[in-house]
């Protein structure tokens, strides 16, 4: 029996992702606006002032997966090296872990979502559950479906493995793990996104939904931009652009090759790297929006953000 071979998209497929990620960027997706309101719903014009954030760390060892996150830091120092880049201190690392630990607080803090966990360097997936079960804003029907299968992605493929910044609506937990500021803020905004919606279940779930994941990065980009307007934080606000238009352009190209690329026939690297290359010219126009909306040259001062309580809750 012969199979026919599966066809090569042709050049007007292989095109549509890059012109509809060009399309959507140079309507410049993610555009901070003047009119930020703070709170759950939008409901003030300015911070709102709720207690502090305590933050939950894990102080368990674990050896297997501390061993592969110091394989994983020596490639990255490898590359760093390769580059001609500088080896950040472990003081250093510390030191931009607080930042990103304090952006993510600081914001919550000026929402007042002082009742979401937050965690950093946790693997604890009986609490997981725990909350899951607990968590009255979402749906039944959601929690035990979608809810059940990202505690059970996330004890799979830990956050802190990943060093991965994270929100999980069902079960309201907001993971904390990188040293980037940027990234941090981005996953405390999917907080208040989710806690603003209607129907939160819901909206966790569309996240799986084809398209649907596009719409959802370009809020939060519009979120993170507006928030540090209104801060005032334009050195931030600049960092912010390319990093946004980052994760807009990623996904806008992942979920246009199922519809364009035909990506049943495409090699097992090729959606990854395809990914990649959207996340490159997304950033690239941040970068040009970003000289456009704040202007090229920022005040280089280091910027204070609150540092945070690591408490048990």
């Amino acid at each position: 029996m012969r199979f026919a071979k599966p066809q090569s998209p042709n050049v007007q497929t292989f095109l549509m992702p890059w012109i509809l990620l060009c399309g959507l960027l140079a309507m410049h997706v993610g555009c901070a606006s003047n009119n930020y309101r703070y709170g759950r719903l939008n409901e003030s014009l300015g911070p709102i002032s709720s207690p502090a954030i305590a933050v939950q760390q894990d102080l368990q060892p674990h050896p297997k997966m501390d061993r592969i996150q110091n394989s994983f830091d020596r490639s990255i120092n490898r590359i760093r090296v390769w580059w001609g880049r500088p080896i950040p201190t472990p003081e250093q690392v510390q030191a931009n872990r607080a930042q990103a630990m304090g952006t993510a607080c600081v914001y919550l803090q000026q929402q007042g979502l002082d009742d979401v966990y937050v965690e950093t360097q946790t693997y604890q997936p009986g609490q997981q559950w725990q909350r899951l079960k607990e968590n009255q804003r979402i749906h039944p029907v959601w929690k035990y479906t979608g809810g059940s299968l990202s505690v059970l992605s996330s004890t799979i493929f830990p956050p802190r493995l990943f060093r991965r910044d994270s929100y999980n609506p069902f079960t309201n937990t907001l993971s904390l793990n990188s040293q980037n500021s940027a990234s941090s803020l981005s996953a405390a905004a999917d907080v208040r996104l989710s806690v603003a919606a209607r129907y939160p279940g819901v909206r966790a779930m569309a996240g799986w939904v084809p398209i649907v994941p596009v719409k959802q990065s370009i809020d939060n980009a519009n979120e993170i931009l507006s928030f540090t307007q209104a801060e005032g934080d334009f050195q931030f606000q600049r960092q912010l652009y390319p990093f946004a238009y980052r994760l807009v352009g990623r996904r806008i190209v992942l979920e246009a090759i199922p519809f364009t690329l035909g990506g049943q026939s495409l090699p097992f690297y090729a959606t990854p790297a395809l990914g990649v290359a959207g996340g490159a010219i997304g950033a690239g126009v941040g970068n040009v929006v970003a000289d456009q909306w704040v202007g090229p040259a920022v005040s280089d001062a280091p910027r204070s953000r609150a540092t945070y309580s690591n408490q048990s809750r």
